[in-house]
């Protein structure tokens, strides 16, 4: 996949949090609810090990469809202010029941400027 094919409805997707940082995790979860064939191709290209985990903790791979969400912001918030990048220590914390995979500790998160 290409980051291209994913920015809209990410950013679409910030857009609607007015605001307030979110992180990949979260982003990818609104993905899978309101775009389900964008999900559907993001598993398939950065699949699991493991299917019932599709990111986060236990999906046995480094690189999961958040990493690829996550690097498509940095790369199309070069040069573009209104997205917004700062790290949160995510030590003990899960979105929705996904636990961050190896980060150090540290994930991302994400907002649009208003």
């Amino acid at each position: 996949m290409n980051y291209h094919e994913i920015i809209n409805e990410v950013v679409e997707i910030l857009g609607g949090h007015e605001g307030c940082f979110v992180t990949a995790y979260q982003i990818c979860q609104q993905i899978e609810q309101a775009h389900p064939d964008l999900w559907q191709r993001l598993t398939t290209a950065y699949p699991s090990i493991d299917p019932n985990v599709a990111m986060g903790e236990g999906t046995g791979r480094y690189y999961s469809p958040a990493s690829f969400v996550s690097h498509a912001l940095k790369h199309h918030s070069t040069g573009n202010q209104d997205i917004v990048q700062e790290v949160l220590s995510c030590e003990g914390v899960s979105f929705s029941g996904v636990a961050p995979g190896y980060t150090g500790n540290i994930t991302s998160i994400w907002a649009l400027r208003t």
